[in-house]
């Protein structure tokens, strides 16, 4: 029984928010890895971080991250949620939605990072302006996932925005070794952080991204 089922997070994103290279082992080949777990959404879902955080809760989950999505075609997928039958139905029998909004290079989508800020300024306001008429609190967060931008203006809910080292490649790099300034993809498959073939954090680096966002949402729920 799902007893904070009052609540829901819905995840945007992408692979790093859907969970690829969680399925790798040690020693695995770049064969079995490719056919059996390199994009298996149940594999991503089994073993990332996204379930450990709705667990820990003990909330539903909606998840519209993609593998390699851009910026654009997650904001695309929002706007269509938004709009949509299914969001309405969640205003009728949720009491909190939560948004975690994952940020993917801006070299996806051929754009600045004016372009990204524009749009992360866009919807904070129209989030804010849909919250006042409809039943849950509706609270909405961002968060860098393999790079760190150099926003002019930092929004307020952008998660670790405090610090110039805040995307979860970092996370992961610094949490191995504090003493370290070093981050990157480099640094993560050096000291086998991420999957050697496509460069996402491995199982129990998820658990360290769970625990990020745990730690961070609590005072939220």
């Amino acid at each position: 029984m799902n007893l904070n089922s009052g609540t829901i997070l819905i995840t945007f994103g992408d692979s790093w928010t859907v969970g690829e290279g969680c399925g790798y082992t040690k020693g695995m080949t770049k064969i079995r890895f490719e056919e059996l777990f390199k994009r298996n959404d149940d594999i991503c879902w089994k073993k990332g971080w996204r379930k450990k955080v709705v667990d820990h809760f003990n909330i539903d989950h909606l998840n519209f991250s993609t593998f390699d999505s851009t910026n654009t075609q997650q904001f695309q997928s929002a706007k269509k949620f938004f709009i949509g039958k299914k969001f309405q139905e969640l205003t009728n029998t949720k009491n909190k939605i939560i948004i975690l909004w994952g940020i993917t290079s801006l070299k996806r989508d051929q754009s600045n990072i004016k372009d990204l800020e524009l749009d992360i300024l866009h919807w904070n306001q129209y989030l804010k302006v849909l919250n006042n008429g409809i039943k849950p609190t509706l609270i909405n967060f961002w968060y860098d996932t393999y790079l760190s931008k150099e926003y002019s203006i930092t929004p307020k809910n952008l998660i670790g925005s405090n610090r110039s080292k805040r995307d979860l490649l970092s996370l992961i790099c610094l949490n191995n070794n504090d003493d370290r300034v070093e981050t990157g993809f480099e640094y993560a498959d050096d000291n086998k952080l991420i999957d050697p073939y496509t460069y996402h954090p491995r199982a129990e680096q998820h658990s360290v991204i769970a625990d990020y966002f745990i730690n961070y949402l609590k005072p939220h729920m």
